[in-house]
């Protein structure tokens, strides 16, 4: 399979496969002597476990598959359709195409990467075959029926600007290899790509993240525990998924450190631990340790995550763990496993952390995506104000007609004041023009800044 399937494929085929051999070897049974009565059997045990709707037809579907390929090496004997009656449980094969491309992909993409193509080329493939079209004979009304209708989901602009770019990487290949005649840049637009909304950061509350915190770490749940590690860390929720079990790292003067395993930026880096966060995965590997144990393991696992079946945690599962943890909490916006990282990169930012620092913790490769990602808070805005207010009164004599700036006033309405004693005051004359029209720039952009961070916050009364 490994010639047509991708390696997150493989991975997801790979623990159903291990847990049924895992349930054959504990009911001494044996694949020889499988019989139609033991495959239902297994099939009531795998409900019996309330696994959820989508765990469950995964785990039909690999099931499905492996029995089907033991059959055609004759190994076993039974009437697979008797068992499994429902065909949309086993995928059909990729069009020759689509297995082409995804194979030629494969050589220097992420398996992720190469699902994300698989899936949006291959619905592709289905909305063309509901109009008894082909990728080859496609034309402008079609890739517009097909825009409609991923439109029409409900999927953000983000999201489909990027199933765009992966249908026209995959037809531009196609076109590239002669597989279609038709240029897909003369039916593909530049105004097909919706404007993406560019999102300031939304760090949780101070009052918000300690409570989260503290349900972490008073629950005994596996998951929420997970959670409070990519809380202490900031890493991503994938990179939490894929740190090794030996993720911890110690340099010679024995501080210890988290190694984030390659992840979205093909980067590996170390992140400083302190001791509670220490403690927090050595209880994790020893969670992960029993569970991989309880299903057959031997040794130890691959990887720091194993749920209680022996299977790599899910981020779907990540997600749920952290509705649970955040029911309660009030906040105007959703409470997503990435806001935590917002927040590890916010707090410390306003601790004094520089961007070169910030910038390798989170693992960015430029410095544009650490300061999208931990942009000036509205504490910060506060300071950097009083901060300059501070510089300004050292370098000039305020008149005594100007009134007083104390903490509690309000920035908007004393700025434009400043500015215009900038511009009258006798004492101006001790700043050339120059200085003079720089100066008044920094106090207006200190303005634009302040006004746009009290919207942001929904602050009605900036005092």
């Amino acid at each position: 399979k490994k010639r047509t399937w991708t390696a997150s494929t493989m991975d997801r085929v790979h623990s159903p496969i291990n847990q049924f051999h895992v349930w054959l070897d504990k009911n001494g049974l044996s694949l020889e002597f499988l019989n139609e009565a033991d495959l239902k059997k297994y099939i009531e045990y795998c409900k019996s476990r309330q696994l959820g709707r989508e765990s469950l037809r995964v785990l039909f579907s690999c099931l499905c598959h492996y029995l089907k390929w033991l059959k055609t090496k004759k190994i076993i004997r039974i009437n697979i359709d008797n068992v499994f009656p429902s065909s949309s449980l086993c995928a059909k094969p990729l069009p020759e195409s689509l297995q082409q491309f995804i194979s030629f992909m494969s050589v220097n993409l992420r398996p992720n990467t190469i699902n994300y193509y698989q899936n949006c080329s291959l619905d592709l493939h289905k909305f063309l075959r509901r109009r008894n079209k082909t990728v080859g004979g496609m034309d402008r009304r079609d890739f517009e029926g097909f825009l409609e209708s991923i439109y029409h989901r409900g999927l953000s602009a983000s999201s489909r600007v990027q199933w765009i770019i992966s249908i026209r990487v995959y037809l531009r290949w196609l076109f590239e290899h002669g597989l279609i005649e038709r240029d897909p840049d003369e039916f593909i637009h530049i105004t097909d790509f919706p404007k993406v909304p560019d999102y300031l950061p939304r760090p949780l509350p101070v009052t918000t993240d300690q409570e989260l915190q503290r349900r972490f770490a008073a629950s005994p749940n596996f998951y929420q525990q997970c959670l409070l590690l990519m809380r202490w860390t900031g890493i991503r929720v994938g990179e939490l998924i894929d740190l090794s079990y030996d993720c911890i790292k110690i340099d010679s003067t024995g501080n210890k450190f988290l190694k984030v395993e390659l992840g979205k930026m093909k980067n590996e880096r170390l992140v400083p631990l302190h001791h509670q966060a220490v403690d927090l995965i050595e209880a994790i590997q020893w969670d992960t340790c029993n569970h991989f144990a309880n299903y057959g393991g031997k040794g130890v696992p691959l990887k720091l995550l194993n749920d209680p079946h022996g299977r790599i945690v899910i981020s779907e599962t990540l997600r749920k763990a952290l509705a649970v943890a955040a029911e309660g909490l009030e906040d105007r916006e959703k409470i997503t496993s990435h806001r935590l990282r917002h927040t590890y990169a916010t707090e410390l930012l306003n601790a004094g952390v520089s961007f070169f620092t910030l910038m390798k913790l989170l693992g960015h490769r430029h410095f544009k995506m650490t300061m999208r990602y931990a942009a000036v808070t509205q504490e910060t805005v506060r300071k950097e104000y009083f901060t300059a207010l501070d510089k300004i009164s050292d370098n000039i004599d305020m008149p005594e007609s100007v009134r007083p700036i104390t903490p509690n006033a309000n920035p908007l309405e004393t700025l434009p004041d400043l500015v215009k004693w900038l511009q009258v005051s006798p004492d101006s004359h001790k700043l050339s023009d120059r200085e003079l029209k720089l100066l008044s720039r920094r106090i207006q952009q200190i303005q634009r800044d302040i006004q746009a961070s009290f919207e942001k916050s929904g602050t009605l009364d900036p005092a």
